[in-house]
């Protein structure tokens, strides 16, 4: 997730769209942080052929399954993680292409820089069908602890909501699952003591469901005008539970 920092800040308005097709893919903004340290760190850094550190773009985007490509420099490696894709790429990149089997392709967008190797970078992404103020939303994915930090959740309720921190969505009515991480256990019911799972503000029952598919773990939206009827915002919480009943949220709705 993008810290709230000071940033080298490269935006892009009004980049791409697939040709062809209702629905489509759009870079919002693309920033390096030079205060996220993922691609030089033990556990997460990543050597390209030249034994070098690669630099990593983290994609923020609420569909999985993308796929990428740079030309003759190639992808090292990608790494599904919460609500995002981890990309990490040689130095030298300076565009990249973005492909889904539903939304189509952009092609060779240029970053505006040159990547360099052990930064990392982070890339909203964003599917949509168009898109209105009527149907955005945002969303945000963490354990409690990580939550709590964020100033999302204080003192076991949900704070004034701050679409800053979130991850938005352009056109809820075009995202029918969201990626949740899957290096978590996920019990059907929650348990004492374990990992469970719970989000807030609380949705309208059969409007959703947690899956698996393919290896990877979705909360599927079913019906997205029921989902999001009464709240444009989701937080979906881990926690090491210690007690069955999560904390009770404070119905807010964004300006």
């Amino acid at each position: 997730m993008i810290k709230m920092r000071d940033l080298l800040l490269f935006c892009f308005f009004t980049i791409g769209s697939v040709v062809g097709n209702a629905q489509q893919l759009s870079v919002d903004c693309f920033k390096m942080d030079e205060f996220d340290l993922s691609a030089i760190s033990e556990g997460s850094v990543v050597l390209d052929k030249n034994n070098q550190k690669c630099a990593l773009i983290k994609v923020e985007c609420p569909i999985g399954n993308l796929t990428f490509n740079t030309g003759k420099l190639g992808v090292v490696k990608t790494i599904s993680k919460f609500g995002e894709t981890w990309v990490y790429v040689p130095e030298g990149v300076s565009q990249i292409s973005i492909s889904h089997k539903d939304y189509g392709s952009l092609k060779n967008i240029n970053l505006g820089m040159v990547l360099k190797r052990g930064k990392t970078y982070i890339m909203q992404l964003t599917p949509s069908i168009g898109g209105d103020e009527d149907h955005k939303a945002w969303y945000i994915i963490g354990t409690q602890k990580e939550l709590v930090e964020k100033e999302i959740l204080v003192n076991g309720f949900l704070n004034k909501f701050d679409k800053q921190k979130f991850i938005p969505i352009k056109d809820f009515r075009s995202v029918d699952r969201i990626a949740l991480p899957n290096n978590y256990i996920i019990p059907d019911r929650p348990r004492k003591k374990g990992p469970m799972r719970y989000i807030l503000p609380p949705r309208v029952e059969g409007s959703y469901s947690i899956s698996w598919d393919n290896g990877n773990l979705y909360l599927t939206i079913h019906d997205p005008a029921l989902f999001w009827q009464d709240f444009n915002y989701l937080v979906v919480v881990y926690k090491e539970a210690e007690f069955d009943n999560p904390p009770v949220s404070v119905p807010i709705q964004a300006p």
